[in-house]
């Protein structure tokens, strides 16, 4: 980046705070090789984390391979998007069918608030002599900035994220239905602060 710009994006973030521009020089998802977070999970009140490993290829493309909270997730920025590397499987006896498998919308690069971005897909398939019918759709809705305060601390300039998740899979007789929803909280330089669903929550404790 030109030096003459990268100053006057810093001038202008400290004459605007919480603006645009102080949210473009910030990171509010680190996918820089060796970050690690800490969080409580609760309500069992045990130990996740988020922790960047390595690069990984996948589809061509290099992928960051992120240890998510409780499971592996591959992460990629592009196009004004962090993407989500996502693989959706159908089994029959002993042979696997991919319906889906590409990187997906997770968060935008830059938050605004109001944002709604939706994402959707719709196919169908030949699987021995039947017709599949496959669909998947996301919601996401950006609030913010907004102070977040976890016990004592607060995380100023945060933004809310609002996710639904659903993909259906039909075939005959048989409907298979899977819904996520979850809520959240992104600071800069943080990244991830807060996730719940109507099952979990996971809430930041501190990096490394």
């Amino acid at each position: 980046m030109d030096r003459k710009f990268l100053f006057l994006l810093i001038f202008l973030s400290f004459c605007f705070k919480n603006s645009l521009i102080d949210r473009i020089v910030s990171d509010y998802f680190p996918l820089t090789e060796g970050f690690k977070s800490k969080f409580v999970h609760l309500p069992e009140k045990d130990t996740s984390y988020i922790e960047v490993l390595r690069d990984t290829f996948i589809l061509g493309e290099n992928f960051k391979n992120v240890f998510f909270l409780f499971k592996n997730e591959f992460f990629l920025k592009e196009g004004g998007f962090i993407k989500k590397y996502f693989k959706e499987v159908y089994y029959s006896g002993e042979k696997e069918y991919v319906l889906e498998e590409r990187a997906i919308p997770f968060i935008p690069s830059i938050f605004i608030n109001g944002d709604l971005i939706v994402d959707s897909l719709k196919k169908n398939f030949l699987i021995e002599g039947d017709t599949l019918f496959y669909s998947r759709k996301m919601k996401i809705k950006i609030k913010g900035p907004v102070t977040f305060k976890i016990e004592d601390v607060e995380f100023d300039n945060s933004f809310e994220v609002k996710r639904y998740f659903e993909v259906g899979i039909k075939k005959g007789m048989v409907f298979i239905k899977k819904i996520q929803e979850s809520c959240e909280i992104y600071a800069p330089e943080k990244g991830l602060i807060f996730y719940a669903t109507p099952y979990d929550t996971f809430k930041y404790i501190g990096g490394r």
